[in-house]
């Protein structure tokens, strides 16, 4: 994940150095805030340089209630447009939005609306949420989409830190029951 809102020198020499490491970068173009839709100057020619494939994500806060679709859409059309002028391999587009549990219904409904208005041939991926494992509407989210990246690094009790090894692995084995769909997971850096 590149998930920095403003590419400095220090991270476009970060993202040329990682290449190697690297196979694919997942860049944030865009977020939600009380401002709207708002996108993020990515450094194209940067990534360009990199040659490595690149997914569009937009981060939606869980907090978010009322998402513009059009401006989302034409955020990611722009970002995939900018990104193809650049020579840049866009491979997806990701929805990083920690939705609260009880919102999920009407997260399909969201990722159904985007996904009709960008009408691109990338795959598209969410991030997914361990506690969405207690939702039957998990199923109905996980139709939207080609991918998920299930997040593990959790706080589930603040005195526990960051990540419990044992607990990553239950959330992985259950979740693995129930996305038809591969999936990848997220762990803490």
């Amino acid at each position: 994940y590149v998930w920095q809102r403003r590419w400095t020198p220090e991270l476009v020499r970060t993202v040329a150095d990682a290449a190697e490491v690297f196979g694919a970068y997942r860049v944030l173009v865009g977020e939600v805030d009380a401002r709207g839709v708002v996108a993020v100057a990515v450094d194209w020619p940067a990534l360009a340089a990199a040659k490595r494939p690149v997914t569009l994500v937009l981060r939606i806060p869980g907090a978010t209630p009322d998402i513009d679709i059009a401006a989302a859409g034409d955020l990611l059309i722009d970002a995939h447009a900018a990104a193809v002028a650049e020579r840049v391999t866009v491979t997806g587009i990701e929805i990083d939005h920690d939705c609260a549990r009880s919102q999920l219904p009407a997260y399909v409904n969201l990722l159904h609306a985007l996904r009709s208005r960008v009408d691109t041939p990338l795959a598209w991926s969410i991030t997914a949420l361990p506690d969405w494992l207690q939702s039957d509407a998990l199923v109905e989210v996980l139709a939207e989409v080609d991918a998920s990246v299930l997040q593990v690094h959790a706080v589930a009790r603040p005195g526990d830190g960051l990540f419990d090894a044992a607990q990553a692995l239950r959330w992985i084995r259950a979740y693995a029951r129930v996305t038809p769909r591969p999936f990848r997971v997220a762990l803490p850096a």
